[in-house]
């Protein structure tokens, strides 16, 4: 793939200047282009993938789960915790104001 982008690529260069740059840019990408294209992380048989059995594939969250209701339907809803907002009200969020330094402090009151 290098050589093959190198051989496609050198016609292009312009006269007077450095061609290295640009030969690079268009090597990196030739390579990148075939690792995105032509080349799986995972390789599995094509039987496997004709019968759905291999273990990568994708499952849609709304789709019934082992005869169950779907993973979506299973997600717990969020506990909903304190926030720092509420808890840190008036004299106590002047407190830890104070202790910031002096400009830092007087930025967060103008905010």
């Amino acid at each position: 793939m290098a050589r093959e982008a190198l051989v496609r690529s050198a016609p292009r260069c312009r006269a007077g200047e450095p061609a290295w740059p640009y030969l690079r840019r268009c090597i990196a990408g030739g390579l990148q282009h075939h690792l995105r294209d032509r080349v799986r992380l995972v390789r599995f048989s094509r039987r496997e993938h004709e019968k759905g059995t291999w273990p990568l594939g994708h499952t849609s969250l709304d789709a019934p789960f082992a005869g169950e209701s779907s993973l979506l339907e299973q997600l717990a809803a969020p506990v909903a915790e304190p926030t720092l907002e509420a808890s840190l009200t008036g004299p106590a969020l002047e407190q830890l104001v104070e202790q910031l330094p002096a400009a830092q402090a007087s930025a967060l009151r103008l905010t």
